[in-house]
């Protein structure tokens, strides 16, 4: 935290003083002080504020090109494409006449980094023309200009930059993992070509028409100490875009292959989120913050705005739900600030990002047997949905056929209950007994208790019967009246209804219209 504020201060007084010659004064004078640990950091913060060194301290700034564009041997510049901190680039011509040719003329500035002079560039230039690979701008020639500033010719690529392309496709967040998953297959065959790229950035990874990714500038690209296979010393000074830079480079301190990872992990989550994981990229305490401090990354799914959902084809709220889980961990993975927690390689990230595509597990989340089987039904969606389909199906035939037997063993009883009871009110009736007496006998069995709820109904509506038979009417409409009742106490509503249906008909025969239209709607209701 000490040297938080320290060099907040130093970084201040810098931008307080305006005359390049006294803040040149100024920085040569920390040289021989305590703060000469905070030069490097000191001058990555000024340099992405854009402010103006000396060349001694920093690349000059390219004037601008005049009527009489620059030649670089057989090459001749015909426009600016662009410039920056490590120099600039020139689309240009082969004008020798031996062949047409258009290329990009990248001017390197080696004032931040001396080991970039003529010969240790012919010898990293060299590597870099092997480097065969569809998904890097191919490196054609290489000089050095009359000022000592060395130049690579190099193909020259027409597209749109990484973030440019997926904001203007409208590409969905698994379409911008793929383009991700690409540029990590290129930057894995650099490393395993010895290169640490160092300076990748959606600027420098251009996206043709058929929507492939074109790697550039390999400028700032550094070879791999051969001992020690994943590292290589700092340059004298930071050539490197701080919005991008691990905290290795913020800091001056070797970098490895799992500092592209670092830069990787950025890119990425800018692309999901459409914003800088760390904050406010333009705000200059948040720069000073990450050059002296392990700072931790806004959550993925943190700060999403309605216009990026918009971009990325889908709903917010889906967004945020897409964003959280195993890409979210794979995120934090590669933004860690200790090298070592991050993936150790970028063909690592790149399997993590195939995992999480494919809905199995990824190795950046802690691995369960629960979280194994959350991710077995993800990857097999249809089969489980079908399977579980079938064994509904299954279960409820089988439930159906559970309810129709118990409900025929109910029926059955029930019929040996009411065959018992009928016998019980023949045996009280003589050879000579009436209707009357066989309605009557109904009305006696009636009051069994060991007559079930259900059957009473079933009793009452035969005695009914019977006493309509007999002519007995008022007693019809009463077993009927008392069996509607029993069967609404019971929950019986086909009982209910019948008994209704056959009261109404009964009221109708006695000439009571009124009541029979009640009784028949309730039975209809």
């Amino acid at each position: 935290m000490d040297d938080f504020y320290k060099l907040q201060d130093l970084f201040n007084q810098c931008l307080d003083i305006q005359a390049p010659d006294e803040r040149l004064r100024f920085l040569e004078s920390l040289k021989q002080t305590e703060f000469a640990p905070l030069l490097p950091q000191l001058l990555a913060l000024l340099e992405a504020d854009s402010a103006q060194f000396d060349d001694r301290l920093k690349p000059a700034k390219p004037e601008e090109p005049s009527a009489t564009l620059p030649r670089f041997g057989p090459y001749q510049a015909d426009s600016l494409l662009g410039r920056g901190g490590m120099g600039i680039v020139y689309l240009a011509h082969r004008a020798d006449g031996q062949y047409t040719q258009t290329v990009a003329v990248h001017v390197i500035s080696t004032a931040l980094d001396p080991a970039l002079g003529p010969q240790p560039l012919l010898r990293e230039r060299q590597i870099l023309a092997g480097l065969k690979h569809p998904g890097i701008a191919q490196l054609y020639d290489g000089g050095v200009n009359p000022d000592a500033s060395p130049y690579l010719v190099m193909e020259y690529v027409k597209g749109e930059a990484l973030d440019a392309y997926c904001r203007n496709q409208k590409l969905t967040i698994a379409a911008r993992i793929e383009l991700i998953r690409k540029v990590c297959s290129i930057v894995a065959f650099a490393h395993r070509n010895l290169i640490i790229h160092r300076d990748l950035k959606p600027s420098n990874i251009l996206v043709d028409e058929q929507g492939e990714p074109k790697l550039l500038d390999f400028g700032t690209a550094r070879l791999i100490e051969q001992n020690a296979p994943s590292t290589t010393q700092p340059p004298t000074e930071p050539m490197l875009t701080p919005r991008y830079a691990s905290p290795e480079q913020l800091r001056n301190r070797p970098v490895a292959t799992t500092t592209d990872v670092f830069a990787l992990g950025v890119m990425l989550a800018e692309l999901l989120t459409g914003h800088w994981p760390f904050g406010d990229p333009s705000s200059r305490i948040a720069a000073i913050r990450r050059a002296v401090e392990d700072i931790e990354p806004t959550p993925l799914e943190g700060g999403i705005t309605e216009k990026h959902a918009q971009e990325c084809s889908v709903s917010l709220q889906k967004l945020r739900h897409q964003l959280g889980g195993d890409i979210k961990a794979i995120v934090s993975k590669c933004l860690e600030s200790n090298p070592e927690r991050r993936y150790n390689t970028v063909e690592e990230l790149n399997e993590d990002l195939r995992r999480f595509l494919a809905d199995e597990p990824v190795t950046a989340r802690p691995s369960n047997s629960l979280y194994r089987v959350q991710k077995f039904l993800l990857r097999h969606r249809l089969p489980v949905a079908a399977a579980t389909l079938a064994l509904l199906a299954i279960f409820g035939i089988a439930i159906y056929a559970l309810i129709q037997e118990r409900q025929a063993r109910r029926e059955a009883d029930r019929a040996v209950t009411a065959r018992l009871a009928f016998e019980q009110v023949m045996m009280t009736l003589g050879p000579k007994s009436t209707i009357a007496d066989f309605a009557k006998g109904f009305k006696l069995g009636l009051t069994s208790k060991e007559l079930p709820p259900e059957l009473r109904v079933d009793m009452l509506m035969a005695a009914a019967t019977a006493a309509a038979t007999a002519t007995d009417f008022p007693g019809n409409i009463a077993m009927l009246e008392q069996a509607a009742q029993e069967a609404e106490k019971t929950g019986d509503n086909f009982g209910q209804s019948l008994a209704l249906a056959k009261l109404a008909m009964s009221l109708t025969q006695m000439g009571k219209m009124l009541e029979s239209e009640a009784a028949a709607r309730r039975a209809l209701s």
